[in-house]
């Protein structure tokens, strides 16, 4: 009994304190609501700032207003230009499903097909959107900041009064190629005459807004023979005056065969050898004998695939020529040993195995180590495993086989 009594007045005494706890609670907020001086009124939580603009600020199908409005607030054009995009995108997102109303449930393994009056719409409702986005924005729809620096040097030629002029005209002509490779019969001859007679109309619609050395700058630095001839000079590295000759050379070519679609009959394959080696003499002959030898190493492939694995490996430049001339020393070796009639088979395998052991001791420093080397043998080396021969079976007996000089 006693103990119940003492838990009820434990209890008791603990409710009592909760409410005098209330109570100066309550008193303590009604000081602070009447004297703005007391602790808790300074204390006081203070109301969040006021919020700027949110996105539904923006949210409106007033796209031109939209558009001022992200400026007038400072928006940087890309971020006007992605906003602006993003929205016209939504107004043909249903126009495009229902275009191709499997699209999103097509299941990933199979093909969509090639459907070219599909193709043909999606492209023209593409066209759409960017000129949609064109007569919202004016010139900063084509300021594109992914290709922004590429656009840039694209240009840097033509005249900033000329340039949109140049713009409309390559997206024409842009548009037409794409139906064209769209219409089918890919790779045909008919296909090729077509390309060809599209790039003369584009240069003669470029001819009809730049002058003469505007066009020549423009075609410098964006035609096909000039972006070929670039990829093609990679480990030639010419001078600027270098390039300007060789491209004039080369487009003299271009224009006269144009790019070769389809199979050509015998006669216009002999044609085009014939004025590719003239091509390749007249070039040996301007650039004189050094360089013309080092315009012909250059173009080799060898050479070329060690140039670019040499790039990847951020290795000295001048390591390229330093394992080509190992390789044509010890292919040379190689062929006289080959070519000694005197050699009974299993000495000229043995010479030609520590060849091949010489070859692999001179390029692997050359190329930072095992792995450079291991990487090169795959890009431009194969002529280190064709040091040594490789015997094969006929008819249960085994012979040599050895690989001609080259």
């Amino acid at each position: 009994m006693n103990l119940i009594v003492a838990l009820l007045t434990a209890v008791s005494l603990g409710l009592n304190l909760v409410l005098v706890g209330i109570l100066f609670a309550g008193r303590n907020a009604t000081v602070a609501k009447s004297d703005p001086t007391s602790p808790a009124a300074t204390t006081r939580v203070q109301a969040p700032p006021a919020k700027g603009p949110s996105w539904t600020d923006y949210k409106t199908e007033d796209l031109p207003a939209m558009v001022q409005q992200l400026r007038d607030q400072g928006f940087p054009s890309h971020i006007v230009r992605a906003v602006a995009g993003g929205r016209i995108r939504e107004t043909y997102a249903a126009r495009l499903r229902a275009l191709d109303p499997q699209s999103e449930s097509r299941p990933f393994w199979q093909s969509p097909g090639s459907d070219v009056k599909l193709m043909q719409q999606q492209r023209q409702l593409y066209r759409e959107q960017q000129q949609a986005l064109r007569d919202l924005l004016g010139p900063e729809a084509d300021q594109s900041d992914v290709n922004a620096l590429y656009q840039g040097r694209r240009f840097d030629s033509v005249p900033p009064e000329k340039a949109a002029d140049v713009r409309r005209i390559l997206r024409d002509y842009d548009d037409r190629r794409s139906e064209l490779f769209s219409a089918g019969s890919f790779g045909t001859s008919e296909q090729g005459r077509r390309v060809n007679a599209l790039e003369q109309e584009q240069r003669d619609a470029l001819a009809a807004v730049l002058s003469p050395l505007e066009l020549e700058a423009y075609q410098l630095r964006n035609s096909d023979t000039a972006r070929g001839l670039r990829s093609q000079l990679s480990a030639f590295n010419p001078s600027e005056d270098e390039f300007r000759t060789l491209y004039k050379l080369q487009s003299e070519y271009d224009a006269q065969f144009g790019r070769l679609y389809g199979m050509p009959s015998s006669e216009e394959q002999q044609r085009r050898s014939a004025a590719l080696r003239q091509l390749n003499d007249q070039i040996k002959a301007t650039l004189g004998p050094v360089r013309g030898a080092e315009y012909e190493r250059a173009n080799d492939y060898y050479f070329r695939q060690t140039n670019q694995l040499v790039n990847r490996l951020e290795l000295p430049a001048e390591t390229t020529t330093q394992i080509w001339g190992v390789k044509q020393d010890l292919e040379q070796r190689a062929s006289a040993i080959r070519r000694d009639p005197s050699l009974p088979a299993d000495d000229r395998a043995k010479q030609l195995a520590v060849l091949a052991e010489e070859a692999s001791a001179k390029v692997t420093p050359l190329l930072g180590g095992a792995r450079g080397l291991e990487a090169y043998q795959q890009n431009g080396g194969s002529w280190m495993q064709s040091l040594t021969p490789r015997p094969a079976t006929a008819t249960g007996t085994t012979r040599i086989i050895t690989t001609p000089g080259r």
